[in-house]
């Protein structure tokens, strides 16, 4: 945790070239995480909670709790269920009697350490861990995501990983939701003297929708079993027409960070925060906007008129639904 527990926080938001010529955006920065005390961070979870009171807004906790390498052997039991029971405390005090949702961060830092090579030990740890964190929330049941990471190794790994998910986990060592899949690695890449740094742009959601197009063409195919977990999609979401792509291939919803950090200049609107600049481009541009890709699906899929995104994705999910194949490459 060394590389994230650094006080100092510096982040830079610069320009990027695909391989395919795309031009694109990541971000960089020194500080990536948590800094400060696991006591100072329930009281931010606490604040949280309370400012989210008044409006509709869900607040989930991420952790990275301790994962074994090959040298240790053991799994630190005790930091799992410590960790889980004290952010269970802080979030009954505000929603006693609904389930705490919460995620399991893999850090895409890890696709540059000599652990995240070893494809077997990667798989113990997406297997594990959810069972780990519901046995430490015990009796209490709560609502686990996994967050995978994008190995260093290649996109057949990435497939076997999300099936390990799927198909190597039973009972309550199944988890909740997915969000996939954060960050490249680059071990030339340097910001700040530090070489070996996680990246963004074009090349992370064209290697994220290229190996969500495989899970779900063996899916349709009847080679694999079905993946129904919710997943949640996350990289390089900067427009609605990729954030469609992501849900032709089963997302039904979709997380952002870079998008919101462009210089004030390349939004359209002119005045307001980013956010809302950022929000406005996401969803009504008219030809990368959200709102006209939903739109366009809905004619091409002959959806009903009130199929929520939810419903979208289950049904691009169902195997029975042999459109998916036919129309998805052509869409994307």
């Amino acid at each position: 945790m060394s590389e994230w527990a650094i006080e100092e926080t510096r982040m830079i938001v610069e320009r990027i070239v695909g391989r395919d010529g795309t031009n694109g955006w990541t971000v960089s920065w020194k500080g990536r995480g948590w800094y400060d005390t696991f006591e100072k961070y329930l009281e931010f979870f606490d604040e949280a909670l309370s400012v989210a009171k008044s409006v509709p807004v869900l607040i989930v906790p991420s952790c990275k709790y301790h994962l074994p390498g090959v040298s240790e052997g053991q799994w630190k039991i005790g930091e799992y269920e410590y960790t889980t029971q004290k952010l269970l405390k802080v979030w009954q005090q505000h929603h006693p009697g609904i389930r705490m949702p919460i995620e399991k961060d893999f850090s895409p830092t890890l696709a540059g350490s000599d652990r995240a090579a070893q494809a077997e030990i990667i798989l113990q740890w997406l297997t594990r861990v959810t069972g780990l964190i519901r046995r430490g929330a015990a009796p209490t049941p709560i609502s686990i995501g996994l967050k995978v990471f994008n190995a260093i190794l290649d996109d057949g790994f990435q497939l076997e990983m999300l099936r390990a998910n799927n198909e190597r986990c039973s009972g309550e060592d199944t988890p909740d939701f997915l969000v996939y899949a954060n960050r490249l690695f680059d071990p030339n890449r340097e910001f700040d003297g530090v070489r070996g740094i996680a990246y963004g742009g074009p090349d992370l959601s064209v290697r994220n929708l290229a190996v969500l197009a495989e899970v779900r063409l063996l899916e349709n195919l009847g080679s694999i079993p079905v993946c129904t977990l919710p997943l949640s999609a996350t990289g390089n979401i900067v427009s609605g027409r990729i954030a469609a792509g992501y849900l032709l291939r089963g997302a039904s919803s979709f997380q952002i960070h870079t998008y919101f950090q462009l210089p004030s200049g390349e939004y359209t609107m002119t005045s307001g925060g980013k956010t809302a600049r950022a929000l406005l481009e996401l969803y009504f541009h008219p030809e990368e906007g959200l709102l006209a890709w939903l739109l366009h699906l809905r004619r091409v899929f002959n959806w009903p008129v009130d199929l929520n995104i939810k419903q979208m994705a289950d049904f691009c999910v169902e195997p029975a639904n042999k459109v998916w194949a036919e129309h998805a490459p052509a869409l994307s």
